[in-house]
């Protein structure tokens, strides 16, 4: 499953992006393999905003979905790293393009 967010991630709504995320993924039970999060729109974030992505991410990994992402430009990469959030996703699931992350799934 690709999910984009047309909005910043931000405090203000951080949550109702987590809530949006399980939303979508809720409508295909036992369907959803990966989430792959395309970053495209979301270049700055903030704290409450990375703390919201955790809180997805570990959801996901407890359903036993891998969480991915794409377009990942490099300030929002830096405050992965910074909050140390790029270790627990993973590198290796961390995608410059959406192709890219298709094709990991396929190879998967």
């Amino acid at each position: 499953m690709v999910y984009r967010y047309d909005a910043p991630l931000c405090f203000a709504n951080a949550e109702d992006f987590r809530r949006r995320a399980l939303t979508v993924v809720d409508q295909d039970p036992g369907q959803v393999e990966w989430f792959v999060l395309n970053a495209e729109s979301n270049v700055e974030v903030d704290l409450t905003a990375l703390d919201a992505l955790d809180q997805l991410r570990t959801e996901l990994l407890r359903r036993g979905i891998v969480f991915a992402m794409a377009r990942v430009k490099q300030d929002l990469r830096e405050s992965l790293r910074a909050a140390s959030l790029l270790d627990k996703i993973g590198e290796d699931h961390i995608f410059m393009t959406l192709p890219t992350a298709v094709q990991a799934f396929r190879r998967r």
